[in-house]
């Protein structure tokens, strides 16, 4: 390495101990800051070597003093001058997470770097930070004299003392302390940091094929612990949604091979009457989804119904998992029994313990705390929840808007229809006047009419 130029060759004789130790001395204090300070000792050694004739020796000194103003050259100030801490970011998804690190001395960003951690947002973002923290500078060659957090962890006192007793380790003067700023360089800084670390986050999930690999794990797990002949590529999932029965909807949301698919989604307005009954409701919407498949689906394309445009995927699915427990899978298996639909598992997510009941087992099956099984499993129920909930409250704001425009007198429904594409919502109309009711295009009458209905003039 010394007839190349990348070492000072200390084992081979080419340099004295004294001069080594010096030169590792400055490095160690242009990375802590002195960096002024060590370009002007360098630059007086190429002096002093040159006047001595000992042009070969003052060559590598340039050499030197190139290679330190191309590192100050790509180091950027990004906060007040003096200001020597270590900024940290952090970005968290299901199992995985990474802390990234601005390292800023003299207020100039010298380095930044990204740990990918094996946890994830099921961690506390103090407790992960925490964690990262103690294993990163009980090896760090350097502490500064502050750290800058998005969450300080509840011992921040204790952890800033073991990290001053590391710097006094050092020969480093002073503490170091554990800041969460809310405004200012500090806080700007420490939001670029959990952007970076977002960033470096996808990154390593592409190169490592993070996602498809999890899912697979997640499919196997599942698999494993429902006793399924096959892993289930294709997942439907099953939800209700109403308030006392007002507006009951239903939602189908479709994984395959892990991932949601979300253009096979499907949603369902219940057509059920009489009381509101979550069980009846699972049941219709599931006659409804699977009417055109088993027995009696071929019985329907037996009478000429074959030449329907079928609503749904040809595939039929491999588990379908219903929200609720024992009752909603009673009801999926006599909907499946009604129809003549055999060979696709059924399992039904208790809301409470997240259990997961399964047809022809007598005890519930829980999934390990934190495996990716479960992960996937409270991913699909999530999705399925979240979309029964949109279109309920969808209808939900249909039924109002017409309660209120529909009765009054004169306002028909090209007027209505005008009224909500100009001003947006039923809010903007019973706030809006006279004359920016007339704006949507309908008549003075007609405008009165609506602000009388719905608000003094």
């Amino acid at each position: 390495m010394f007839h190349i130029e990348r070492c000072l060759g200390p084992c081979t004789g080419e340099v004295t101990r004294e001069e080594y130790e010096k030169v590792v001395a400055q490095v160690v204090r242009f990375l802590s800051g002195g960096e002024k300070q060590v370009l002007k000792e360098l630059e007086a050694e190429m002096r002093k070597a040159s006047e001595a004739l000992e042009f070969e020796r003052a060559a590598r000194i340039r050499n030197r003093i190139r290679a330190a103003e191309r590192i100050l050259e790509k180091q950027k100030v990004v906060a007040e001058t003096g200001l020597d801490a270590d900024i940290v970011g952090v970005d968290a998804k299901e199992g995985i997470a990474c802390v990234e690190l601005f390292q800023v001395r003299r207020g100039a960003l010298v380095a930044s770097d990204a740990f990918v951690l094996d946890k994830g947002d099921e961690v506390p973002t103090d407790e992960l930070v925490r964690g990262w923290m103690l294993e990163y500078y009980g090896d760090a060659s350097h502490v500064p004299r502050e750290l800058v957090l998005a969450a300080a962890p509840p011992d921040a006192d204790a952890v800033a003392e073991w990290l001053s007793g590391l710097r006094h380790e050092m020969g480093l003067r002073g503490k170091t302390r554990i800041t969460v700023p809310a405004r200012g360089d500090k806080a700007r800084l420490r939001a670029a940091a959990d952007e970076n670390a977002a960033q470096s986050l996808v990154r390593y999930m592409t190169k490592t094929r993070f996602e498809e690999t999890r899912a697979n794990q997640a499919l196997g797990e599942l698999a494993s612990a429902l006793g399924l002949g096959r892993i289930p590529l294709r997942i439907e999932c099953f939800d209700i949604s109403n308030i006392m029965g007002k507006q009951a909807t239903g939602s189908m949301v479709v994984f395959t091979a892990g991932v949601p698919d979300k253009k096979q989604y499907r949603r369902f307005k219940v057509r059920l009457p009489g009381e509101p009954n979550d069980v009846a409701m699972m049941a219709e919407v599931l006659r409804r989804r699977f009417k055109r498949s088993g027995t009696a689906g071929a019985e329907m394309a037996a009478e000429g119904e074959a030449g329907r445009k079928p609503r749904f995927a040809a595939s039929e699915p491999d588990l379908v998992m219903v929200d609720g427990g024992l009752p909603q899978l009673g009801a999926a298996r006599n909907v499946f029994a009604e129809i003549g639909l055999d060979g696709v598992a059924l399992a039904a997510l208790a809301k409470q313990e997240e259990e997961l009941f399964a047809v022809g087992r007598a005890a519930p099956v829980r999934l390990e705390r934190g495996s990716e099984g479960l992960h996937l499993v409270q991913r699909v129920r999530d999705e399925a929840h979240r979309f029964a909930v949109e279109y309920h409250r969808e209808l939900r704001g249909k039924a109002m808007t017409r309660s209120a425009l529909d009765d009054i007198p004169g306002v028909g429904p090209v007027a209505r229809r005008k009224l909500l594409r100009h001003l947006g919502s039923m809010a903007k109309i019973r706030a809006a006047g006279v004359e920016e009711l007339r704006g949507a295009g309908i008549t003075r009458p007609q405008a009165e009419a609506v602000k009388e209905r719905l608000g003094a003039v």
